[in-house]
């Protein structure tokens, strides 16, 4: 997993960035898209609890095999550190979606370099969401409402599992981004710019 230059740049200058792969070879891509379906169709995806006007996806929480925040301390994850939200959760033993942990953790360490200042702990759990076809979606928000206590996130970070040829225009899916928004507005309205992301796996 490489961040380039640039990446940290859009970092610094939009608070978002894109990193295109291969993250995954098309085989652990495929086994972790498989392993998901198969969590999916065992009844281990779930609802949020929140208004379906909100957001529709299902979702689950993967546990991963490694409890050591980017500086090798240990981070075992309470209630407190990740946002359950009712959702049901499985275990990371799968080898497809262990590796698409690990390479989020990996993204993670290199994230800790850009910010020495900063010691960031990566949570041992890790949402997997499904968007099925049948209009699912999830407003715009923000991951993090500047409230220490109740959401410590500092990055969010998003890795596609869909299939590499993947056509947003054609699929649907993609991750509409809000740039430079106001603090306040959690809606997008002041965003100097727009960016919809495709979510094609790699």
């Amino acid at each position: 997993t490489t961040l380039r230059t640039d990446h940290m740049q859009a970092l610094d200058t939009d608070d978002f960035a894109v990193v295109d792969g291969p993250l995954l070879t098309k085989w652990e891509l495929r086994a972790a898209r498989l392993e998901l379906e198969m969590l999916r169709q065992q009844g281990e995806l779930g609802t949020v609890g929140q208004p379906s006007e909100v957001r529709r996806d299902e979702v689950c929480w993967l546990l991963s095999s490694a409890g050591d925040d980017v500086k090798g301390n240990d981070s075992s994850s309470s209630e407190e550190d990740v946002e359950q939200d009712g959702s049901q959760c499985a275990g990371g033993s799968r080898g497809g979606l262990n590796r698409a942990l690990s390479v989020l953790r990996a993204v993670a360490a290199l994230l800790q370099e850009h910010e020495p200042t900063r010691t960031l702990v990566v949570p041992r759990s890790c949402m997997a969401a499904s968007y099925g076809p049948d209009g699912a979606h999830y407003i715009a928000h923000r991951d993090n409402q500047g409230n220490s206590r109740s959401d410590r996130r500092y990055f969010t970070l998003v890795l596609y599992l869909n299939d590499p040829d993947w056509d947003a225009d054609r699929d649907g899916g993609a991750l509409r981004a809000y740039v430079g928004a106001d603090s306040t507005d959690d809606e997008g309205h002041s965003a100097k710019k727009i960016v919809d992301v495709c979510p094609k796996g790699e």
